[in-house]
């Protein structure tokens, strides 16, 4: 989906290893001037595999399934230390990218699927199927809303109002002291 969504980027999917991805970028190095160094790197790191590279965007994501959402996040931040190695500058792909949500049909249900926080897309398998539902479209406002705010005082406002909480004050002082005891 996230592919179909981005024709026009660069995007590796898990099946092309970074040391596949690092090659490519050095083949395209001259019109880029992005220079990969894959020598940084260890031989696991090489080999491992991010579930989506969008190499025009320098978008990450890691895919697991809703209760390893924890997971993703620790893996895709794994992968942006191992590509800031190599010395390629990359991001965890942000949560309104398009094909990061979405459904899938699958045997007897379906998957669905989002991107809760940057780099991580999550799925969980549900029964029943997706049925399109016409979402009808807000009308415009015919009433007017009206705004309310408060508008800052004003310096004679202030001292009218320092007044009558000042004099209100003394007044309730001197009912206290001249009441008359006892009575």
């Amino acid at each position: 989906m996230y592919e179909a969504a981005h024709r026009d980027d660069q995007v590796f999917i898990n099946a092309a290893p970074i040391s596949g991805i690092l090659k490519s970028l050095t083949n395209l190095a001259k019109r880029s001037r992005t220079k990969a160094n894959a020598d940084a790197l260890a031989e696991d790191e090489l080999a491992r595999r991010p579930d989506i590279a969008n190499m025009t965007r320098r978008h990450l994501y890691e895919i697991k399934p809703a209760t390893a959402q924890a997971q993703a996040s620790a893996t895709a931040r794994v992968y942006l230390s191992i590509f800031e190695k190599a010395g390629i500058e990359m991001t965890l792909g942000p949560t309104t990218e398009p094909g990061t949500a979405g459904g899938l049909p699958a045997p007897a249900g379906v998957f669905l699927f989002q991107s809760p926080e940057p780099g991580v897309i999550t799925y969980e398998y549900r029964k029943g199927r997706l049925v399109p539902v016409a979402v009808p479209r807000p009308e415009p406002a015919t009433e007017r809303r009206w705004r309310w705010e408060l508008r800052p005082l004003t310096p004679m406002q202030k001292q009218a109002i320092v007044t009558t909480t000042v004099g209100g004050a003394m007044l309730i002082i001197m009912m206290i002291v001249l009441a008359p005891v006892g009575a």
